[in-house]
């Protein structure tokens, strides 16, 4: 067993448990979560007894057990989801689990977090609507108007801890244009029609990650990078609570709400909300066209995981259609 291994199944399990409460807790129970939903990780509810110290409930997030593992570890997300409920969430005013623990091994990591799943969630599949969608976008807006003053401060903990800038300007070409052709063969539900949607946009993407990357100098935020609806959940008075920070970076804030727009919202509901959420939080049109840049070269990633469960297929399959969908909406092949 490799170090990296040891923090999947039920080694993983154990050593969370142990890091958080020691001797004094034992799960009682587990229950899969998850449900599909995460490409990199699994998700496992844990019935816990033990002390008054220790809460009824909790949610482990463990490596996943398959290749997509080893595609998280070398792009850097477990590392980036560490250093997020390390460093920056305490930092920030929002919402999102409580760490219990984590355990790192490797490019790997492990948590142990609040159990949220008691609040209300929408399913990425179904999609959400006008009001929880401006109610994300709020609570984006918040998060970027924090970080927005503070990601230049010398010293501080984004330079401190080298967070990425500009996710797409760490993509590798060869492989977008691979996951053009799986995009093709593998995921029949993908019209032709989509497909050349996603082959102008390769055929352009030079240019436009420059732009991308470029805009992400101008008013740099701190991005949740994946701010979808299956990483985010609704407390009581409709608030968003955020999860799923592996994919963090340092870009424009409308990266964030064109992610949220392109992934989750079915091309009819966006068509009628998307210009009202993107005037209603003070973001820029233009950034917005632009930002859509990344989902949809991040789709072609996308295309090439594994998909183990039917509802991770199902998702993908839906995840690239919608962006497709808003890529066309937005002409975003010629954006730069």
């Amino acid at each position: 067993m490799t170090a990296t291994d040891v923090l999947c199944g039920q080694s993983g399990l154990e050593r969370l448990v142990r890091a958080a409460y020691g001797t004094d807790a034992i799960v009682t129970a587990r229950v899969d979560v998850g449900g599909g939903r995460g490409t990199f990780s699994d998700v496992i509810r844990l019935d816990l007894a033990g002390t008054d110290a220790v809460p009824a409930t909790a949610v482990a997030k463990l490596p996943a057990d398959n290749v997509n593992r080893d595609a998280a570890a070398s792009s850097g997300a477990y590392r980036r989801e560490a250093e997020a409920y390390g460093h920056l969430l305490p930092l920030s005013p929002v919402a999102r689990p409580e760490l219990h623990a984590m355990v790192t091994a490797d490019d790997t990591a492990a948590f142990l977090l609040q159990d949220l799943t008691p609040l209300r969630r929408v399913d990425q599949l179904t999609g959400l609507g006008p009001a929880d969608t401006a109610a994300v976008a709020e609570t984006l807006e918040r998060f970027h108007r924090f970080w927005r003053r503070r990601v230049e401060t010398p010293g501080g903990p984004v330079d401190e801890l080298a967070i990425r800038r500009s996710t797409v300007a760490g993509f590798s070409l060869d492989s977008v244009a691979r996951g053009l052709a799986m995009v093709r063969d593998r995921w029949i539900d993908v019209t032709a029609d989509e497909a050349d949607v996603f082959s102008k946009l390769v055929a352009n993407a030079p240019a436009l990650v420059d732009a991308f990357t470029h805009a992400a100098t101008a008013e740099p935020t701190l991005c949740h990078g994946d701010p979808r609806a299956d990483n985010l959940c609704f407390a009581g008075d409709g608030s968003a609570v955020l999860f799923d920070w592996q994919q963090i970076a340092v870009q424009f804030g409308e990266a964030d709400l064109a992610w949220l727009m392109a992934t989750s919202l079915d091309p009819e509901v966006r068509r009628s909300c998307a210009d009202n959420v993107v005037r209603d939080h003070g973001a820029d049109f233009d950034r917005f066209r632009l930002g859509l840049v990344l989902p949809g070269l991040a789709a072609l990633l996308l295309a090439q995981r594994q998909a183990d469960h039917e509802r991770t297929r199902r998702s993908i399959s839906t995840s690239l259609r919608r962006i497709a969908a808003a890529l066309a909406d937005y002409e975003v092949a010629t954006a730069a």
